[in-house]
């Protein structure tokens, strides 16, 4: 619209999820005596319906600046229904208003400088409300009247952020990059404690305050783009990105339960801790070779830094837990890791026109991963002991396709 310098889409969604949960137990060898065949021992029905519509504009305001605003509502309802087991059949609504708004701005061909400022809110899963599949759970709300169907305050919240970037590109034949400053500074961002549930999922909650904050690099070089086209190394390209970053509880007291009367029973105290599972650096750089003829070969390398397990961050609050007998370390050491591969379109070669019309494409790929053998851990968690577990990464493996 006007003269081509705005766009504006317009869209939305619905989505109806319906659902059947239930737990059998197949067999057994000390059951109670006359337990039937495949005894079921939860029974739930989940819905989930989600309606959502969106706009957003993109203008030209002048030749060099664009501006950019965006506006989202979201209207979502869980529903739980016929509990076979227990006496809880609830529904819980959420509303959300997220706006986004964004300038770009050209300097040149080359260079650009943008910022951005966004909202974005987050419902927790029907799980963090009520983790039907325990058999001595109760729904996760302040208010539970059974009897009058009244189910108020769910003690998860929905999460919020705020999230503001500032950056700038260059773009050239040989060069493209990138970097971006960002911040998200979170309320009740929903995060694990680092345990497992019943059936292996995340115990989840929210903490009060949070940040993840840090700077972001990526890159395209192609150092002999410029050359004559017969040159071969004008296929040798490299790409790059990296992350830096800081994700911490500016404010989180655990909350681990209720009591009788509703009101909350607090833990341990996360607050300035790092947010588990959240390493401070991330890169990646990959060499790779593009030929026109169907020739594709890389190299990559992948740097995780340090993670932890849990919010204690190792019990930094706490030091002296770690001279315990049998203690371990609860984080993931920082590792890199190796990966390769090769692929050949065989239909890149081929001349024949009729041939090309019944085949577009038919290649062959090899990948290895974990070059060097490397043993590392890529996740874990802690249960309710304190005892740490840690997830390895497969040794070296090996992949062969074929795409038609």
């Amino acid at each position: 619209h006007n003269d081509e310098k705005g766009t504006l889409v317009i869209g939305g969604e619905v989505r109806i999820h319906n659902s059947e949960h239930y737990g059998e137990i197949v067999f057994g060898s000390a059951l109670p005596q006359g337990t039937p065949d495949n005894y079921q021992y939860y029974y739930y029905e989940g819905k989930k319906n989600t309606f959502s519509v969106f706009a957003n504009e993109v203008y030209r305001i002048t030749p060099k600046l664009t501006g950019m605003l965006g506006l989202q509502f979201t209207y979502m309802k869980y529903k739980i229904a016929n509990d076979k087991f227990k006496p809880y059949n609830f529904d819980v609504d959420y509303n959300f208003l997220t706006p986004r708004l964004g300038l770009n701005y050209n300097i040149d061909d080359n260079f650009r400088v943008f910022g951005n400022f966004s909202m974005a809110k987050r419902e927790p899963r029907l799980k963090d409300i009520y983790n039907a599949e325990d058999p001595y759970s109760k729904p996760n709300f302040r208010i539970i009247d059974t009897l009058n169907n009244r189910y108020e305050d769910p003690y998860v919240k929905p999460e919020e952020m705020l999230s503001y970037e500032l950056g700038a590109g260059y773009t050239s034949n040989v060069l493209k990059a990138n970097l971006n400053l960002y911040m998200m500074n979170f309320s009740n961002e929903i995060v694990s404690n680092g345990q497992l549930d019943n059936v292996g999922q995340p115990i989840n909650g929210n903490a009060g305050k949070s940040v993840h904050q840090g700077i972001e690099f990526d890159f395209e070089l192609r150092p002999f783009d410029n050359y004559a086209s017969s040159n071969l190394m004008k296929n040798l390209y490299l790409t790059g990105n990296i992350n830096l970053s800081d994700n911490y509880f500016k404010d989180y007291r655990e909350i681990l339960g209720s009591d009788s009367l509703g009101n909350l029973i607090y833990g341990n105290d996360y607050s300035e801790n790092k947010i588990l599972l959240n390493p401070s650096i991330i890169a990646n750089l990959s060499l790779n070779y593009r030929t026109d003829f169907g020739l594709n070969v890389y190299v990559t390398a992948q740097h995780i830094g340090k993670q932890y397990l849990d919010n204690s961050e190792n019990e930094r609050k706490n030091p002296s837990a770690r001279n315990a007998t049998g203690y371990a370390d609860k984080y993931i050491n920082a590792y890199t890791v190796f990966n390769a591969g090769i692929s050949y379109d065989v239909m890149s070669s081929v001349k024949n026109k009729k041939l090309k019309g019944y085949l577009s494409s038919l290649e062959f790929s090899l990948k290895v991963n974990n070059i060097f053998d490397r043993l590392y851990e890529t996740s874990g968690s802690v249960d309710w002991t304190g005892t740490a577990y840690w997830i390895p990464a497969a040794e070296r493996n090996f992949y062969v396709n074929v795409k038609v």
